[in-house]
């Protein structure tokens, strides 16, 4: 008798657990970025920089791997460390971020640089980026700021 409800409850719960793994499947794991801002271009300039937090909600470690906008001609992933006193900026390939943790793009560490700026950029405007990580893209606008 036992061994009955214990399978009664067993196909009972098979639904469940199927549904569940099809919501898995269908669902690809995607960051969410939360928008910061990009700096005004200069007089003369046609490169600027832009700042963002992209936090990796999913279980598997995402890894980005370039960026780019409809305005730039060129978008760098940039890495700033203090070395000997001196700041120094260089280009970063690619960048993961570890499952359940978010990645801060901040005045003078990490951010990105936008180069080849096709208009000025002025307080207010704003712009799209494409954020390219291994299998998927994900769209977000930064406003232009101080």
């Amino acid at each position: 008798m036992k061994a009955m409800m214990l399978l009664g409850y067993a196909v009972m719960s098979l639904p469940l657990f199927s549904v569940q793994a099809v919501r898995a499947a269908t669902q690809s794991p995607r960051p969410v970025v939360e928008p910061g801002f990009v700096r005004p271009s200069m007089a003369g300039m046609d490169m600027t920089a832009g700042y963002l937090t992209i936090t990796n909600s999913t279980r598997a470690v995402l890894r980005l791997t370039g960026v780019s906008s409809p305005v730039a001609a060129k978008i760098e992933i940039h890495d700033s460390r203090l070395e000997n006193g001196i700041v120094r900026m260089r280009e970063v390939d690619s960048f993961e971020i570890p499952a359940g943790d978010a990645v801060k793009f901040e005045p003078k560490s990490r951010h990105l640089m936008i180069m080849g700026l096709k208009k000025e950029l002025k307080v207010g405007d704003t712009i799209e980026v494409d954020l390219h990580f291994d299998k998927t893209v994900v769209k977000t606008e930064l406003p232009v700021k101080d």
